[in-house]
């Protein structure tokens, strides 16, 4: 693998980097400026393998052009791609809001949680974004709310679709599943199998679940403490956590966070229709949560 290392005013093809976001072993990600345009947008880059790097980027390159031409509702668009010597990168559209993850944290900590409305609502398009992916054959397979996204009008945008596919290509990981756990994770990801649809419907119940009672479904001190509850842990009962939802709510999440995956809804659009259902007159009065950035 390349040792090059991250840095500011580094130039992938017409695009130059202005802020480091993030890093880490495999890549970066950087807001850059398009140089004619001045247009603001985002650069995520993907360090190659030492070797078989001409046929690693021309598969690369292949799969990009897949992410590229999807119609698929709320997706974060995918403007661009390309390749340098030593890396391949996605020129993916910049939005002015904020994640999921720092709207959930920024209020948090007031106690404030998102209306029932506008849980139902942010469950039901994602639950249309995944079954888009999962209709030509693509796994999330790393959702959670770092890769929800809002632009300055509150419009939410999935991203990072598509990415575990190109680790796979890029690091020769096909038979494996070698990515970091979460809260989101399914219990078979934690077993070591490969992302499914199912796995992705999983992810979506435990963010819901969040979402609506202000923690995860599963809690752990240590990795080990988290893998067994995901594992072994029933889900609790999230009408307990919040007693103004309906009573059939915890089938709903019980289904969709059944250990087995074959026990969990027929697809995720499936649960996202069955939450919205069952929360259907219990929206509340809307709330500033996704409201657009000032």
């Amino acid at each position: 693998m390349s040792d090059r290392k991250p840095a500011l005013n580094r130039s992938y093809g017409p695009y130059r980097c202005i802020h480091l976001v993030e890093t880490s072993p495999e890549g970066a990600l950087y807001y850059a400026l398009h140089n004619r345009s001045g247009k603001m947008i985002a650069v995520r880059t993907l360090r190659l393998r030492d070797h078989n790097r001409e046929k690693i980027i021309a598969q690369s390159r292949d799969e990009m052009a897949r992410l590229r031409d999807l119609d698929v509702p709320h997706l974060l668009p995918l403007l661009d791609f390309g390749s340098t010597e030593d890396e391949v990168y996605l020129v993916l559209d910049y939005q002015h809001g904020s994640t999921l993850q720092e709207r959930f944290e920024q209020r948090r900590a007031s106690g404030e949680l998102p209306s029932v409305g506008e849980v139902s609502r942010l469950i039901f398009d994602l639950s249309e974004a995944l079954m888009g992916l999962h209709r030509v054959g693509i796994v999330h397979g790393q959702l959670e709310p770092r890769v929800v996204l809002f632009d300055a009008r509150g419009r939410m945008f999935l991203s990072d679709y598509g990415l575990i596919r190109l680790l796979k290509i890029v690091y020769a990981l096909e038979d494996s599943n070698s990515f970091a756990m979460t809260h989101y994770s399914a219990p078979e990801l934690w077993d070591g199998n490969k992302p499914t649809a199912a796995s992705d419907q999983y992810s979506l119940a435990c963010l819901a679940f969040e979402l609506l009672s202000g923690r995860p479904p599963f809690l752990g001190n240590s990795i080990a403490d988290l893998m067994r509850a995901h594992q072994m842990q029933a889900a609790p009962s999230i009408k307990r956590l919040r007693p103004e939802l309906p009573n059939d709510v915890d089938f709903v999440f019980w289904q969709a966070l059944a250990k087995p995956p074959e026990r969990r809804f027929v697809s995720v659009l499936d649960f996202g229709a069955a939450l919205s259902n069952v929360l259907l007159g219990h929206e509340g009065q809307p709330g500033s949560f996704y409201a657009p950035s000032s």
